[in-house]
């Protein structure tokens, strides 16, 4: 589990390292919920650019102006090299395919995540599902 800092809103979303140079998170992350009714090209062109966008990884706290964090807690900050929506979202009008892929700037390395290749889902067993988010602009 990974933050998602989109600095030109008040957002903050979760993600998950996917490979050594991309995260999943969710598109919704990304626009307004009132730009939904909009046609894809107008959708689009609202996107945060990526030099908005950042991922921190490897720590429990991140410094911001005025509140510095102890050194040994310090996350690293990378930054996003371009963003991807599933076209989905757009054209059901954010009512369905909330997934976006963030490529980082750099290679961050392997951090032990994999994405299955087995398409079939575990009937039975323990799971767990993590996420958190912040949205000022409540929906």
């Amino acid at each position: 589990m990974i933050e998602v800092l989109i600095t030109w809103s008040d957002k903050i979303c979760g993600g998950t390292i996917i490979s050594d140079k991309y995260i999943l998170t969710a598109a919704h992350c990304f626009l307004k919920r009132e730009t939904c009714n909009d046609n894809e090209s107008t959708i689009k062109a609202l996107l945060p650019p990526p030099n908005k966008i950042q991922v921190y990884i490897e720590g429990i706290c991140y410094s911001k102006e005025g509140a510095p964090c102890e050194k040994k807690d310090e996350g690293k900050v990378i930054a996003a090299k371009s963003l991807h929506i599933l076209t989905e979202y757009y054209t059901k009008k954010c009512t369905s395919g909330d997934l976006a892929i963030i490529e980082l700037a750099d290679v961050i390395g392997d951090h032990g995540a994999k994405l299955s290749t087995n398409p079939e889902l575990p009937q039975t067993g323990k799971f767990m599902v993590s996420g958190f988010g912040y949205d000022r602009m409540l929906f």
